[in-house]
């Protein structure tokens, strides 16, 4: 029942919570029960005031999180096209990465890592950006849902990340 009697300023703890009485044991009623050491107490307005400002700064960082919401037809348009990207991801159990340029007359650029060259066709359907590669893919079409993210790159629906490469050129852009 009794946690632990400890001495403290000449006053005896009976309890893990603060609960203390008089040195000497007087009367043995337990006195007021004291905060923890280094506790100032809440204050009900200074509390109140303290949720709305954290409220303030935490609403707008998860409408941010919530906003990574999958790209529309216009948008992928938009935002995808003429642009050189770096792509990583695996699909056929092979790991993939290399440098891939979706080009607004629905043609696709692939240069890998290794620097094997390959290329291909892209549309979008309805909320979706459907790609055919030639080679790799032997030219079957494959659809996926493609979400902004916070950081400026692009992650796919199949496992892929396109990072924007500014300043860098790519054959035939």
């Amino acid at each position: 029942m009794i946690a632990a009697v400890q001495r403290e300023k000449g006053a005896v703890r009976d309890s893990p919570v603060g609960m203390t009485r008089p040195p000497g044991g007087a009367g043995g009623a337990l006195a007021k029960p004291r905060p923890p050491a280094g506790f100032r107490g809440l204050r009900p307005r200074r509390s109140i005031v303290g949720l709305a400002l954290l409220l303030t700064v935490l609403l707008p960082t998860v409408a941010c999180m919530q906003s990574d919401a999958e790209m529309s037809s216009a948008a992928l348009k938009e935002e995808l096209t003429d642009r050189v990207f770096h792509y990583v991801g695996q699909e056929n159990g092979v790991q993939l990465t290399g440098q891939i340029v979706y080009r607004s007359n629905g043609s696709i650029l692939i240069r890998t890592l290794k620097g094997y060259l390959d290329g291909g066709t892209w549309r979008t359907e309805d909320e979706n950006f459907c790609t055919r590669i030639t080679l790799f893919r032997k030219s079957n079409k494959k659809c996926f849902t493609v979400t902004a993210l916070p950081d400026g790159s692009y992650s796919t629906s199949h496992g892929f990340r396109l990072k924007p490469l500014k300043g860098q050129g790519f054959p035939g852009v």
